[in-house]
């Protein structure tokens, strides 16, 4: 019976020993789960972050975008308002009543700046051309261009070059009348 007895000793020391050991590893196994769950946690936490903060950069960017398009679709649409008003004007001067004193003016201007022996006018402008001068048929709305005899010089005084000057110097005035409020 001592071996019995000794058998069992050690059988329920073991057993204790095997009991201690897994509470051991359960706690081991515990922590690690904890800390894998803290970790995980964190790793989410950072994507998280990081992914709010990519969203915020898509949005800002898409904002700015859609700002751009919306800046340049408001210019376009201010420039085209520009060409219809200058547009419009044009064919207003084009069928003016006095647009032969008109012609006639820009005529004596260019004598004063040329020798001038050629007078280019629209058709309906053939008219106004003196005796002494030749004239041409030029495809023009009005006003006239004029040449030396050799054709070295010419003084472009027609509608279509007067009013784009014209333009060119009023279009920052004119958009302020226009978009101003």
């Amino acid at each position: 019976m001592g071996l019995e007895k000794i058998r069992d000793d050690i059988e329920q020391n073991a057993k204790k020993e095997v009991a201690s050991i897994q509470r051991m590893l359960k706690k081991e196994i515990a922590k690690i789960n904890a800390k894998r769950d803290a970790d995980i946690s964190e790793l989410e936490s950072v994507a998280n972050r990081r992914l709010k903060a990519e969203l915020d950069a898509i949005k800002k960017r898409e904002a700015a975008s859609v700002e751009a398009l919306t800046q340049k679709a408001l210019i376009l649409g201010k420039k085209e308002a520009l060409s219809v008003c200058y547009d419009e004007a044009f064919k207003r001067i084009c069928v003016l009543d006095t647009r032969k004193k008109i012609a006639q003016s820009l005529l004596k201007k260019a004598q004063k700046q040329i020798d001038v022996y050629y007078v280019h006018t629209a058709k309906e402008d053939a008219s106004i051309v003196p005796k002494g001068l030749q004239h041409k048929i030029a495809s023009i709305r009005g006003g006239v261009i004029c040449e030396t005899k050799d054709a070295a010089l010419l003084v472009n005084c027609s509608f279509e070059v007067i009013f784009e000057e014209v333009k060119e110097h009023t279009m920052a005035q004119t958009a302020e009348v226009l978009f101003t409020k």
